[in-house]
């Protein structure tokens, strides 16, 4: 009983900041349950210490907690709006509550997050190339090409959202920009094997086999033990040796790194859902 009285106390007389500095120990020691409820009872003593909610966050954050973790930040935020790092901290847990939501199909809770993101700390990259992936899998070409777009004014090298714009072309059979998007997405990220795959499958259905072949073996140099490409790999071989003679210069049908920079990106306009 006289250890429950001695932290009967501390809740009664203890600041903020002291339970904040109490907070910081045990986060630093491993002890995550008494550092979370430290970080509490420092909110409770001072309802305005945005450090406290920050923290509690980033702890829950860190276990997984997505959704309390966005309710402390979201707390954090409206108490100090400019505030780079809880500003930061939000979009990590909104970008996880996102993805999970996409994880299950659930496209109208993704939606209701990157709105709550939207209105908090604005319209930035990262929730626009979300929303794109959203519209992307509803087959909403057009407005997912806008989001893309967009993302890419913005950062010319996200490899990921070139990658995603030229699925987004390929939807509206845009064949030309679908090719350039992939190749730029190769430029950015050499070692990702989806890209050459998506530029093989695409010249095998235009029959175009020395150009799959080609990217075929380029996938082959990042992973050879890609679980489909070894098929890939011989149905272009075998549409080789159909259409003789065999040629691998593929300079013609295959537009250049330079030719996915220069997509004109000012074609396409945010459009708000």
């Amino acid at each position: 009983q006289a250890a429950s009285a001695t932290a009967s106390s501390k809740l009664k007389f203890g600041s903020a900041m002291d339970y904040l500095r109490e907070g910081n120990t045990c986060a630093r020691e491993g002890r995550w349950r008494e550092a979370i409820i430290a970080y509490r009872t420092a909110a409770l003593a001072d309802p305005a210490c945005v450090q406290a909610y920050n923290n509690l966050g980033h702890l829950l954050y860190l276990h997984g907690h997505h959704e309390r973790a966005v309710n402390c930040f979201m707390r954090a935020i409206t108490l100090a709006p400019q505030l780079a790092t809880v500003r930061e901290n939000l979009l990590d847990a909104l970008v996880a509550c996102i993805r999970a939501a996409c994880k299950r199909q659930n496209f109208v809770e993704a939606r209701r997050w990157i709105t709550l993101g939207f209105s908090s700390i604005g319209a930035c990259p990262a929730l626009i190339a979300l929303r794109g992936g959203i519209l992307l899998e509803e087959r909403r070409f057009q407005a997912a090409m806008a989001n893309f777009a967009a993302v890419l004014r913005d950062e010319p090298t996200n490899a990921v959202v070139w990658g995603q714009l030229g699925q987004a072309c390929l939807g509206v059979h845009d064949h030309k920009r679908a090719k350039a998007a992939f190749m730029t997405a190769m430029h950015h990220a050499p070692e990702h094997i989806d890209y050459p795959m998506q530029l093989g499958d695409m010249a095998m259905d235009e029959h175009e086999y020395s150009a799959a072949l080609h990217w075929y073996e380029r996938a082959a140099r990042i992973d050879a033990a890609h679980p489909t490409l070894a098929r890939r790999l011989e149905r272009a071989r075998r549409g080789v040796l159909v259409t003789q003679p065999v040629t691998h210069d593929t300079t013609q049908t295959m537009p250049t790194a330079d030719d996915g920079e220069n997509i004109d990106l000012q074609t396409h306009s945010v459009v708000a859902h």
